[in-house]
């Protein structure tokens, strides 16, 4: 029996160790690809969807962006230096508009947006007008979006941060009670009428298409009424008469005295401000407007209001 004592044929480690660096590099220039692949194409992809969203919502006349980033990871868009209203006097400037899930089929929404620094002079008399009367000279801020939608049920909350003016943070559960209505309109509707300064205008369109289950408003002062209200603590006749002006209580009845009183200690010394509605049933836009022109919104409207020194 003859043994073969021929030592086996190694790869020699140096041969091992380059193959190996070879793979890793191709591996690695072929991820690189697809990445920028993904980028590329689904960044063409989104920004046609973007122009298409903003034509549906009639605003393609005002807005304008300078460039959309597409990250290829989480398949998200964001705008970049985004522009609201004219173009030569935007209402708003934004340097980016983020979007934290992708927005195109999927029906809800999750959006980032920070508010570029913008000196009153570079933007419409509107917007300044309203930046002189809260005191600031330069507009700077961030916020945060979300909508949800489960059948007809839509859950809306917002963030907006203004440096030196407060934080406002709203949140809604609304019913849509026209089937025909789809919620994507109502919510092209509602961006479209905030861009254009007319919120107001929903009242009109959908009165009597959507009830609101509740809705909560929460605002922390951090300059804006001490800048557009001088309340004096020794002259107790100033701004009474607001609960009836904003139709939330009959004037002189003793929920307008409860409400004033509220507001006016707010404003002596304002920090936190709630305003909850959580009527026993939904409320439809129509039914809100009448209970307002009653002067019965507080009571019937089961409004609940709460300052935090």
């Amino acid at each position: 029996m003859t043994i073969n004592t021929q030592p086996k044929t190694t790869l020699p480690k140096q041969s091992l160790i380059a193959k190996l660096f070879t793979h890793f590099v191709l591996l690695s220039c072929f991820g690189v690809f697809v990445v920028y692949g993904v980028q590329r194409f689904g960044g063409n992809y989104a920004n046609d969807k973007a122009q298409e969203k903003i034509a549906q919502a009639g605003l393609s006349g005002l807005v304008q962006y300078d460039s959309l980033y597409f990250n290829p990871f989480s398949l998200t868009p964001s705008l970049e230096n985004v522009r609201v209203g004219p173009a030569d006097a935007p209402w708003l400037t934004f340097a980016r508009i983020s979007f934290n899930s992708y927005p195109i089929e999927h029906p809800n929404l999750d959006i980032d947006f920070w508010i570029q620094q913008s000196d009153a002079t570079k933007l419409s008399r509107d917007t300044a007008a309203l930046m002189r009367a809260a005191g600031i000279d330069t507009l700077l801020g961030k916020g945060h979006l979300s909508s949800e939608i489960e059948n007809d049920k839509l859950t809306w909350a917002f963030h907006l941060d203004i440096k030196d003016v407060g934080k406002l943070t709203l949140s809604a559960d609304i019913t849509l009670l026209d089937k025909t209505t789809l919620i994507r309109d109502l919510r092209a509707d509602t961006l479209a009428s905030i861009a254009m300064g007319q919120p107001s205008a929903l009242l009109s369109i959908y009165e009597d298409d959507i009830e609101i289950g509740s809705l909560t408003l929460q605002y922390e002062e951090l300059g804006l009424v001490q800048h557009r209200y001088s309340v004096s603590s020794d002259d107790p006749t100033n701004y009474l008469g607001l609960a009836s002006a904003l139709g939330l209580a009959q004037e002189g009845s003793a929920e307008a005295t409860d409400i004033d009183n509220a507001l006016r200690a707010f404003l002596i010394a304002p920090k936190n401000l709630t305003v909850n509605v959580q009527p026993t049933a939904p409320l439809s836009l129509r039914t809100l407007r009448d209970l307002a022109e009653q002067g019965a919104l507080y009571q019937d409207g089961q409004i609940t209001l709460q300052v935090n020194q």
